[in-house]
């Protein structure tokens, strides 16, 4: 008989490394993402967690956008149900105005009900970040 494995991350205290399994960055040594104004946009899962912690270190003129995508939010035209769609996050800066993205600095948003998240540079040329989500 095999042991049960969870795959999910549960309810988490500690907010939990989204941009890679490394708890620390994308890769062991604690690096960031860094994405380019060119490069796209990257879209990372949320594990139904209530928090998304970011953290911007770095601008090159450019700022980060955040859109969400909620699995629940499909249409139903015959089978398989059409993919949700991503649509633009709730953001506000340091001051507490609401922006359509953010620069650096550190950013405590609410996510509750998000699946995934997808991250954009617009702008300048780069954006470097840190993301996590938590729970509490």
């Amino acid at each position: 008989m095999s042991q049960f494995k969870h795959t999910s991350w549960g309810r988490t205290r500690s907010p939990k490394n989204i941009l890679s399994t490394h708890r620390a960055g994308t890769t062991a040594a604690g690096a960031p993402l860094v994405l380019t104004t060119a490069g796209g946009a990257q879209t990372f899962t949320t594990e139904n967690q209530r928090f998304l912690h970011v953290v911007i270190t770095a601008v090159d003129g450019a700022n980060l956008k955040i859109e969400g995508e909620m699995f629940a939010a499909t249409t139903y035209s015959g089978t398989p149900l059409a993919p949700a769609t991503f649509s633009p996050m709730t953001l506000k800066d340091v001051n507490g105005t609401a922006v359509a993205s953010l620069g650096a600095g550190s950013y405590l948003i609410e996510i509750a009900g998000v699946d995934k998240i997808r991250f954009t540079s617009v702008g300048g040329t780069s954006c470097t970040f840190y993301a996590a989500c938590s729970t509490f």
